[in-house]
């Protein structure tokens, strides 16, 4: 399922204007989203390492989440928003 999900988010990228909408995915991915699955949150952190100022291709953004799942776990119950999570697990601290 996250597989499907992740190669939905890449592939997204190619559709629309990454101008304005790539702003409001930013101020998204500031506030964890009440409702959102694990699936999902994962989806944004994995899409926010691609859009963000690191610029990781999919495979290596596909790779840190893979490295660091216990952060995606650990900030998804801990309901923090995805742009802390991105932090963690694309700079690899900790």
């Amino acid at each position: 399922m996250l597989g499907a999900i992740i190669g939905d988010i890449v592939g997204s990228r190619f559709e629309f204007d990454r101008g304005n909408k790539s702003k409001e995915f930013e101020q998204l991915c500031g506030k964890f989203i009440e409702g959102q699955t694990f699936d999902e949150y994962s989806a944004y952190v994995y899409r926010y390492l691609i859009e963000s100022s690191w610029r990781y291709t999919p495979e290596e953004a596909a790779e840190r989440m893979e490295w660091d799942e216990y952060w995606l776990n650990d900030y998804y119950s801990g309901k923090e928003p995805v742009s802390s999570c991105a932090a963690e697990v694309g700079f690899g601290c900790g």
